[in-house]
C-alpha cells in the first residue's frame, strides 16, 4: 500500500502545469485512489476540456513517472510575490488555509510537500516527537 502511495506520488507530480488543480483535488482524496483510478480522473478533465479524443491520450506524456524538480514551484512563488508587490493595491489578507498529508497524516502540509514520500532537505535537523 505504501508502494502504491509512492507510485500515485510520482505519477501526479510528472504531470504538467496545466494539472496542478486537478492534481490538488486527487491529493485531497480520502483515502488516496489508486494510480489506475487517478489516471482514469485525468482523461475524464482531458475528455472535459476537449484536448483527446475519446480513444485516449499520448500515453508517454500521461504516465511520465519522473518528478519534477522543485526549481518550478519556486519560480511560480517568485513571481506570484513579484506580481502583488508591483501592484499599486493594497495585498489582501492570508487566510489561514488548513493542511493535511494523506501520506503520513500530518496537519502542517499536503502530500506534494510531505518530507517522508518527496524526502528531508539536506542538513534538515529532526525536531518532534523522538
Amino acid at each position: 500500500k505504501k508502494k502504491e502511495k509512492i507510485r500515485l506520488g510520482q505519477f501526479l507530480m510528472g504531470l504538467n502545469e496545466t494539472y496542478l488543480a486537478l492534481r490538488g483535488q486527487i491529493m485531497l482524496m480520502y483515502p488516496l485512489p489508486t494510480v489506475k483510478k487517478a489516471y482514469s480522473l485525468l482523461r475524464e478533465e482531458e475528455k472535459q476540456r476537449g484536448l483527446t479524443e475519446a480513444k485516449g491520450i499520448d500515453l508517454i506524456h500521461a504516465m511520465s513517472i519522473k518528478a519534477r524538480d522543485k526549481s518550478r514551484e519556486t519560480q511560480f512563488d517568485a513571481q506570484q510575490q513579484t506580481k502583488q508587490g508591483s501592484s499599486s493595491h493594497p495585498k489582501p489578507q492570508k487566510i489561514k488555509k488548513s493542511f493535511f498529508c494523506t501520506y503520513c497524516e500530518g496537519t502542517t502540509h499536503t502530500i506534494d510537500r510531505c518530507y517522508y514520500l518527496n524526502g528531508f532537505p539536506v542538513g534538515h535537523k529532526p525536531h518532534g516527537k523522538d
